[in-house]
């Protein structure tokens, strides 16, 4: 009876062993985001059942799971939200929430937002720019045109749009110069920037932006 006992304990250390084994090895990037998904829903229903002990569990195996990933070269933008959350929802001391963020940062830095001059820039070397190029010099030592088999690229038109009250002023000169008629409006004319809507014909999306005073 001993025997069988020490037998099944040693098989059940094998079985635990090897199920570790696995659980460490790096996994593709869909498989880490399915696999945080589920025990994060596994944990908001425990802890709709009051099971708070056994939720922080998972969310503390998921937060391990983000880090695993991210340390072997599977970062993923959404994680640096995700570990945050989870974090939070842990009550992580902020101490140790601040050192794993900051470790995050090196993994998975922060998009900066480009500016407008760095966007015009970037459309100055695209495929629409280089097939232009070419069919100019093919032109220009051919003498017969080429067209590229790419559809219709499109350049940004920036426009002043003046915003207050304006006024204009037509004036009128007689003949033998010698008077000047002057017309004015009534009213200025006031002009300014409302609400503007945008529309991707790529895509379908549409956005909206505020009324600007």
């Amino acid at each position: 009876m001993i025997g069988i006992i020490k037998k099944s304990l040693i098989l059940l250390a094998m079985v635990l062993f090897s199920t570790t084994l696995v659980a460490q090895e790096p996994q593709s990037k869909e498989q880490v985001r399915l696999t945080v998904q589920l025990k994060m829903i596994q944990a908001h229903n425990l802890y709709s059942q009051g099971k708070v002990e056994q939720a922080k569990l998972l969310v503390k195996d998921s937060i391990d799971i983000m880090l695993f990933a991210m340390r072997n070269g599977q970062a993923q933008p959404w994680m640096r939200e995700g570990i945050k959350i989870a974090m939070q929802s842990n009550k992580t001391p902020e101490i140790e929430m601040k050192r794993i963020m900051l470790e995050v940062e090196r993994y998975i830095p922060k998009e900066r937002e480009l500016s407008l001059r760095e966007k015009l820039n970037s459309l100055e070397d695209t495929p629409a720019t280089r097939e232009l190029a070419r069919d100019r010099k093919a032109l220009m030592f051919n003498r017969t045109p080429t067209l590229g088999q790419r559809g219709v690229g499109y350049h940004p038109i920036i426009s002043i749009l003046p915003q207050g009250a304006s006024l204009s002023v037509s004036p009128i000169v007689s003949a033998d110069r010698r008077y000047v008629r002057i017309t004015t409006p009534n009213t200025p004319i006031m002009m300014g920037v409302g609400k503007v809507h945008t529309f991707n014909f790529s895509t379908g999306s549409a956005q909206s932006f505020n009324e600007r005073r």
